[in-house]
């Protein structure tokens, strides 16, 4: 659903446009020959920034088996990397859930919540805390700490750590136009973290999740 609205808006943000094709999409499936009645089409008609987010957590979400795996080995700059990735996904949700409150005024609601799901549980927050050597913390705005889905930082004693592989980091980190050109200059940082992340899978395999 995700990436085939994301696709739409790589031709046309009319919206009169985008909600015309949706509408034709609705009628197709009415064929018994349809290809269409087996997927799942949605137009989410929201915000681009909002979608942009969107895109990167359910991005980062179909990848996060593979980034649980990378960090339960020993904790090193690679390991980093892969923190740093999920750091700024929680972020993300954060930024989303602020403006997207229910169903009734957020097509992207459910997607919000089948997140929310995932990372919320405390056996998950501290499996990640641990492997990361992160702490929750309130996230920016908050007057307390969120109830599901935390911000999170280095604990002071990592910090160390960090500051001197942050050079070797930005060397490692390739720059593919192809993707950069889909986001804005506030997401260069999560850019990056996907992009390496990424590009230890597959292109197949990426891409195979987002179109099923």
């Amino acid at each position: 659903m995700i990436w085939l609205y994301n696709r739409v808006l790589n031709i046309t943000t009319s919206k009169d446009i985008i909600n015309n094709f949706y509408k034709a999409l609705d009628l197709t499936p009415n064929s018994d020959k349809s290809l269409l009645k087996k997927c799942l089409t949605k137009n989410f008609n929201i915000e681009n920034d909002i979608f942009n987010i969107l895109k990167f957590i359910y991005e980062f979400l179909h990848l996060y088996d593979d980034i649980e795996n990378k960090i339960s080995e020993e904790y090193d700059s690679n390991v980093e990397l892969y923190c740093k990735h999920i750091k700024e996904n929680f972020q993300n949700y954060n930024s989303i859930k602020k403006k997207c409150t229910s169903i009734n005024n957020c097509k992207c609601y459910n997607e919000l919540m089948y997140f929310k799901e995932q990372f919320s549980s405390a056996e998950v927050l501290k499996f990640i805390c641990d492997k990361c050597r992160y702490e929750k913390i309130q996230c920016k705005g908050d007057s307390a700490l969120s109830k599901d889905i935390p911000c999170l930082k280095e604990r002071e004693n990592s910090f160390i750590i960090i500051k001197q592989e942050g050079s070797w980091l930005r060397t490692k980190i390739g720059k593919e136009k192809s993707i950069q050109k889909h986001m804005n200059k506030e997401n260069y940082d999560n850019l990056e973290y996907l992009q390496k992340i990424a590009s230890t899978y597959s292109d197949n395999k990426i891409y195979n999740v987002k179109y099923n």
